[in-house]
């Protein structure tokens, strides 16, 4: 699992195109009506326009692969996402 700020000062990374006329949007992941509409309208801009950015935020269950545990998140922080989902 990769953390934005561990990787990157600006965790913004759908706003890094702007200095370059490029435009970006972040949506929540877990809304797939959403995503689905931010994908659709991203993919269009870029028919159309030229380059766009689509950040995605999203919480993954599980490691990339078998051989990745995600041993940094505990099981807790996953039971306090799902809750917080259902509710």
């Amino acid at each position: 699992n990769t953390f934005t700020p561990d990787v990157a000062a600006n965790s913004d990374v759908y706003l890094q195109g702007k200095h370059y006329g490029v435009p970006g949007l972040k949506v929540d992941g877990s809304d797939v009506e959403q995503t689905l509409r931010a994908c659709r309208a991203v993919v269009d801009y870029v028919r159309h326009i030229g380059p766009a950015i689509l950040q995605v935020h999203t919480y993954r269950l599980h490691g990339h692969s078998p051989v990745d545990p995600e041993k940094e998140r505990g099981r807790q922080e996953e039971k306090e996402w799902a809750r917080a989902e259902a509710d």
